[in-house]
């Protein structure tokens, strides 16, 4: 895996970007034909999102266009190195920058909450472009040389990374040094997530948002990081979400949960073939 990742990166920084995408394409094309199990996850994650428009073909097509533009977040990621200011000026809009500064202004950091759409990667190097301090929560790869591609990559444009391992005590510090913190709430990597209903059923959703929120008073910034037709990016930052504590902590974690869910839920029905979850979300009905 190491290799195919360092071959992977190479073509990506000696090659042209539409020759690059031309590519990807036509592997993730013959991917998706090859990887039956992926291909039926992903048709029922899409399935759910899509609720009563969920047509087969159009299932098929959704999920044929995720493949590809998968292998497009994949050449983007490798080219991290490669993007300079004039790449992220040419390449990527910036939308709500004013709310990443209402949010620091309480000085107590930022949560910055996200899904697998699109090119969160990218997202966090944005946000650390334009002059904030940010890191990422992440999971180790199971290759060791294969995480220390992941965590020079996300380096390479300025994003500190956080190992899951080290979470609870690395991210409170983040925050409380008035810092941004990169969460994804879409998928839970930990067993001990939380059952919130989600597009209408339920699933278990990672707590680290709303824990660290509640843990630390940090506001929580919803961003997006969507590719257009064009294959430039925008970066869409919400303002911060407002919530009103009960007191009950318990109460107030599932409360929270439920309010940004409901959030993800709207965007990731905008773009169902730029969420790259290719393992079940919901169990089988």
């Amino acid at each position: 895996m190491y290799y195919i990742y360092k071959v992977g990166q190479f073509l990506a920084l000696n090659l042209p970007l539409r020759v690059l995408y031309a590519l990807a394409t036509g592997i993730a094309y013959i991917y998706y034909l090859m990887a039956p199990n992926d291909r039926r996850e992903l048709g029922d994650n899409i399935r759910t999102v899509l609720k009563g428009k969920a047509t087969p073909r159009l299932v098929r097509i959704y999920t044929q266009r995720t493949f590809i533009n998968f292998a497009k977040y994949l050449v983007d990621f490798f080219r991290f190195s490669a993007m300079d200011k004039d790449y992220i000026n040419e390449y990527v809009t910036v939308t709500g920058q004013r709310h990443i500064d209402k949010a620091f202004k309480h000085k107590k950091g930022v949560i910055f909450l996200s899904s697998h759409i699109g090119n969160w990667e990218l997202g966090g190097a944005i946000i650390s472009n334009l002059g904030y301090e940010v890191f990422v929560l992440a999971l180790d790869h199971e290759d060791k040389k294969v995480n220390k591609v992941f965590i020079r990559q996300r380096n390479a444009l300025g994003v500190g990374v956080i190992r899951f391992n080290a979470a609870l005590k690395g991210s409170i510090k983040i925050l409380r040094d008035n810092k941004g913190l990169g969460i994804l709430g879409d998928r839970d990597f930990t067993n001990n997530g939380e059952k919130i209903e989600f597009f209408g059923r339920e699933a278990v959703l990672p707590k680290g948002p709303a824990f660290f929120s509640l843990r630390t008073g940090a506001p929580i910034v919803l961003t997006r990081m969507v590719r257009q037709k064009n294959d430039k990016y925008r970066l869409i930052l919400e303002e911060p979400i407002k919530f009103t504590r009960s007191g009950d902590v318990n109460k107030d974690m599932k409360a929270l949960m439920g309010q940004y869910a409901k959030l993800l839920e709207k965007y990731i029905r905008r773009y169902p073939d730029q969420w790259f979850v290719f393992r079940r979300i919901w169990s089988k009905k």
